[in-house]
């Protein structure tokens, strides 16, 4: 919309082309890092709990 109200007003010589690259760009790259980032932190912590020996012994006197 932004984009829209400058190109009527001043003209698309106006707009920062750059910049709106830039948003566009970051509006990609941020879930994706997100994502990313959050995976690594659940790979991390279910290894940390999971693999841990007390957690094994347990299962296995559960399970077995």
């Amino acid at each position: 919309a932004l984009i829209g109200f400058g190109i009527c007003i001043a003209g698309a010589s106006s707009i920062q082309w750059s910049m709106v690259l830039q948003v566009v760009i970051s509006w990609f790259l941020s879930p994706l890092l997100g994502a990313l980032i959050s995976y690594f932190i659940f790979v991390l912590i279910r290894k940390i709990t999971y693999w841990s020996s007390v957690v094994r012994r347990i299962s296995k006197m559960i399970y077995c």
